[in-house]
């Protein structure tokens, strides 16, 4: 079931558990926020892409916790 607050709907995070995410644009910014969150949603395996901001996605990646496939 899809809660809501107030006009935007919240996806239930719970159905990202064990899941593989593609995030494009990881390295920062909007991307690295949504890496972060679905990790704490249980999110298993990141696919991950950034355009030149190498050392910002390693970064990342040990801050979620899981594998990234570069």
């Amino acid at each position: 079931m899809v809660k809501t607050t107030g006009l935007i709907p919240e996806p239930p995070l719970a159905e990202f558990k064990d899941k593989t995410a593609l995030i494009t644009g990881a390295s920062r910014g909007i991307g690295e926020a949504t890496v972060l969150a679905l990790a704490a949603a249980g999110v298993r395996n990141f696919i991950l892409h950034y355009n030149s901001h190498r050392q910002g996605i390693d970064d990342l990646v040990k801050k979620a916790g899981r594998p990234g496939v570069l």
